[in-house]
């Protein structure tokens, strides 16, 4: 199972082999997962957790930013896709840095 979802994230992302449908299917699952994120962050009260949150969120915000753009060279209409998420954890990582 592991290697199938291995193989499925690298074929999303390719450009080439990123359909619109898998574009936008994957901008839903990481808002989803950003949401998580933060809430996972909101909660935590052990440092070590907080700075695991902080760079997952990280991660998440740049595979995020990835998406948007390969939907902008796409062409797939701003209207389909949400607004990026604001989140806590990102004004605490631009304080931070």
């Amino acid at each position: 199972m592991t290697l199938s979802l291995k193989n499925k994230t690298e074929d999303l992302l390719q450009k080439d082999a990123a359909s619109p449908e898998d574009v936008m299917a994957q901008i839903r699952i990481l808002e989803g997962q950003i949401r998580a994120n933060e809430n996972l962050f909101n909660l935590a009260t052990d440092e070590d957790l907080v700075d695991a949150c902080i760079l997952e969120g990280q991660a998440l915000h740049l595979r995020y930013c990835y998406y948007l753009r390969l939907a902008k060279e796409q062409g797939i209409c701003a209207h389909t896709a949400q607004a990026k998420p604001q989140s806590r954890l990102q004004a605490l990582r631009e304080a931070v840095l």
